[in-house]
C-alpha cells in the first residue's frame, strides 16, 4: 500500500466592484467646545455627502462615528515646556459602487484643511465574493487530485483513492498560512487636478492538502 500526499491550489484575480474609503476629520484647538464644534461641523457636511451619494444609486452604504475629543499635550521645540490642546476627531466612511464618484470625493475631501483620507478598501460584493471563494475551493481540490494521479501513474498505479484532505493550518503537527483571500494594494493615478482611483485586482485564492491511497499496484 502506497500513500501520496500532495498539496492543490487554485486562485482566480477578479476586478473590484465596491470601495469603502474611510474620511478622517481631526482638528485642534486650547477650547475643547471650539474644536468639538468646528470637527462637528465638517462632519455633519461629510455625513450629508455621504447621505447622497447612497440616495443617488453611487454607493451601497455609509457609516460614521460620533464626534469625540481628547487632550494632548504638546512640547515647546527646543525646551522642556509643554502646551496641552483639544482634539476632536470624527470618521466618515462610505462603500461606493460608482468608483468615477468616489475618485471625485476622494480629491474634494482630501484638499479640506483637517480631513485625511484613512484608507480605501477595495471588494468584490459579499454573494460574488462567496460564489468565487468556492469555484476556487473546488478548483484546489481538483488540482490536488490531479496532482495525485500524476504520482500514482508514475509509479505504475492505476487511480488513488481519498483518505484525508486537509485545507491549510489544520493538519496535525504541520504549520501553513490560513486559506482566504486578500486584496491588492490601491492604484492611484492623474495629476494635481484630477484624480483616478484605479484599484488592482482582488485575488481569491485556496489550498489544500491531501492523502491518497495508490490503486492498482501490481
Amino acid at each position: 500500500m502506497v500513500q501520496i500526499s500532495v498539496h492543490g491550489s487554485a486562485s482566480r484575480f477578479l476586478p473590484a466592484e465596491r470601495g469603502t474609503i474611510e474620511v478622517a476629520i481631526a482638528l485642534e484647538h486650547e477650547d475643547r467646545a471650539t474644536a468639538m464644534q468646528q470637527v462637528a461641523g465638517l462632519h455633519e457636511r461629510f455625513v450629508a455627502d455621504a447621505k447622497s451619494f447612497v440616495h443617488a444609486g453611487a454607493a451601497t452604504w455609509w457609516g460614521s462615528d460620533q464626534v469625540r475629543a481628547r487632550a494632548e499635550r504638546r512640547y515647546v521645540k527646543d525646551s522642556d515646556a509643554h502646551r496641552t490642546v483639544q482634539v476632536a476627531s470624527a470618521e466618515v466612511r462610505v462603500k461606493f459602487r460608482d468608483f468615477p464618484a468616489l475618485s471625485e470625493w476622494f480629491e474634494h475631501a482630501g484638499a479640506v484643511p483637517g480631513v485625511a483620507i484613512g484608507g480605501i478598501e477595495w471588494t468584490l460584493t459579499e454573494e460574488h465574493r462567496s460564489q468565487e471563494e468556492r469555484d476556487v475551493r473546488v478548483q484546489a481540490v481538483a488540482d490536488a487530485v490531479q496532482r495525485a494521479e500524476a504520482y500514482a501513474e508514475a509509479i505504475g498505479g492505476t487511480g488513488v483513492t481519498l483518505q484525508q484532505l486537509w485545507e491549510p493550518g489544520l493538519r496535525p503537527h504541520s504549520g501553513g498560512a490560513v486559506e482566504g483571500a486578500y486584496v491588492t494594494a490601491m492604484a492611484v493615478a492623474g495629476s494635481r487636478s484630477s484624480i483616478e482611483l484605479r484599484p488592482d485586482d482582488i485575488e481569491i485564492s485556496a489550498a489544500v492538502t491531501a492523502d491518497f491511497l495508490v490503486t492498482g499496484l501490481g
